[in-house]
């Protein structure tokens, strides 16, 4: 018995589409025995929409003048058969309206990934849609199959299906699928982990001198990679990473990061695993998160009481206390903000509001302090090398410096 073509189909009438996408989006949470866990793809459709679509589109409508009377005879046997059927199907299912209600229920029952691999329901359908259409089985073809969900579900409906896709993993796992793991079963996976070993086993042996150990035996596994800055400073010449972020793991139980520490006469710096909190270390939020942790909150306004505790400022150096907080220092020469234009700023600046004259003055002295005013005594390699050495001839004491900077009127270092 074969469904005649202008018999419409069930699809074409009615759809439970309200519980199949219910138990799609739980599909979603399912990872153990979903064929997700074989091979990620970006674009897998849910197995519960594929199943109940592809037998929405298998099945015809009963209320159709061309449907067959053989395929409600036998679609009616079929549920009535069904062990654990709901209650009230054999009053419901006389009609050609019941049938296709009780067909739509099944349907999205069959949705379900608790029902998706019962033996009842696997039966049900596959006798469904053999009612349909007879001994020949009918052929499903998605040549853009992707993650195999359609092909799939085509097969464990009892029809013949044929899937193909561009992308060469997707044809991968295409055949891993509907091929390797029907036709061998557990043995594949036993044999899988085999290979891998062997595979594992042998890459260990040829990679080994590209992964040494770690003075404290450990092997690494991954590296990470930065681009990398020299710094231009006399007798320095440091490598400075650039990376976004130090983190390397963020679990609550199970937070490291990078932290970098300079060596004095090391020729970079050097990385090294710590536990964040410890010692004051807090490395800076990845992905461009905002965090309060290991930031160094803004220098007071002059004249305004200290916003921060930490921060000291009491006739001399402002400086802040952070524990390993990072901070940097600059200091300009005494002729680098000529006091001509600090008289000049005054006039033009005193009828503004306060806190509008504070942002402009301070806006035109950044200005003025990076336009070169004055000797510029630091262009002279000489003077400029004295004072990167005075620097250093602290670090390691009160201070930890880390490889700075300077031009013609100013320095600064870390």
């Amino acid at each position: 018995m074969m469904t005649p073509q202008k018999c419409k189909r069930l699809a074409e009438v009615d759809f439970p589409i309200a519980a199949v996408s219910r138990h799609a989006a739980r599909e979603k949470s399912i990872r153990h025995g979903h064929p997700s866990t074989l091979h990620l793809w970006w674009a897998r459709r849910p197995l519960a929409s594929s199943r109940a679509v592809l037998m929405a589109l298998l099945l015809p409508d009963p209320c159709d003048p061309h449907c067959p009377e053989a395929f409600k005879r036998e679609a009616r046997q079929t549920l009535l058969a069904m062990h654990g059927r709901p209650r009230g199907w054999s009053e419901e299912i006389e009609t050609d309206a019941g049938l296709r209600r009780v067909l739509l229920k099944f349907i999205a029952d069959f949705a379900n990934w608790d029902n998706a691999a019962r033996q009842d329901y696997l039966d049900t359908g596959r006798a469904l849609v053999k009612a349909a259409h007879g001994e020949e089985s009918p052929l499903v073809v998605d040549p853009f199959a992707g993650g195999g969900s359609i092909p799939l579900e085509a097969l464990r409906l009892g029809c013949e299906a044929f899937a193909s896709d561009l992308n060469p993993v997707a044809c991968l796992i295409l055949k891993v699928m509907l091929e390797d793991i029907p036709r061998h079963g557990p043995e594949l996976a036993d044999e899988l982990r085999k290979v891998g070993g062997e595979i594992k086993r042998q890459a260990e042996r040829e990679l080994a001198d590209l992964y040494p150990p770690d003075p404290d035996g450990a092997t690494p596994i991954a590296y990470l990679w930065a681009r990398t800055v020299r710094c231009e400073a006399p007798n320095c010449g440091a490598e400075i990473p650039l990376m976004r972020s130090f983190w390397l793991c963020r679990k609550p139980k199970r937070k490291w990061a990078l932290r970098i520490v300079h060596q004095p006469g090391s020729a970079a710096p050097q990385p090294a695993k710590s536990l964040p909190g410890s010692a004051g270390f807090q490395p800076a939020s990845s992905h461009g998160a905002s965090s309060d942790a290991g930031k160094m909150p803004a220098l007071p306004e002059p004249g305004q009481p200290d916003q921060d505790p930490r921060w000291h400022s009491r006739g001399y150096l402002p400086h802040f206390e952070g524990g390993e907080t990072p901070q940097s220092i600059t200091f300009r020469l005494h002729d680098s903000l000529p006091a001509a234009l600090r008289a000049e700023w005054a006039v033009e600046l005193q009828r503004l509001p306060e806190a509008e004259r504070t942002r402009q003055r301070r806006e035109r002295i950044e200005a003025a302090l990076d336009a070169g005013h004055g000797a510029c005594f630091l262009a002279q390699p000489r003077i400029a090398a004295l004072v990167a050495d005075s620097l250093r001839r602290f670090d390691g004491g009160a201070i930890a410096c880390m490889p700075g900077a300077s031009c013609p009127t100013t320095c600064m270092f870390w």
